[in-house]
């Protein structure tokens, strides 16, 4: 939360995800709701992301169909 508004936040996001990395890691930044908030974690290293800006959640079943369509 608060990326874009709040340093201290960025700031925390960045070093999780070198550690992530360091530590050769996966890193997947969750909640992501905005376009601002994509561009920093994206900026920051996290390889994966998800959340209200990709999908509400959904029942376990829609999960493919909703693979297939970014795929797309």
């Amino acid at each position: 939360m608060d990326i874009g508004a709040n340093a201290e936040a960025e700031i925390i996001v960045e070093v999780l995800a070198l550690l992530g990395k360091k530590l050769g890691l996966k890193v997947c930044a969750e909640g992501i709701e905005t376009g601002a908030m994509l561009r920093h974690v994206q900026k920051s290293g996290c390889d994966l992301g998800q959340g209200y800006l990709f999908s509400k959640p959904v029942e376990a079943e829609m999960i493919g169909v909703l693979a297939q369509r970014w795929h797309a």
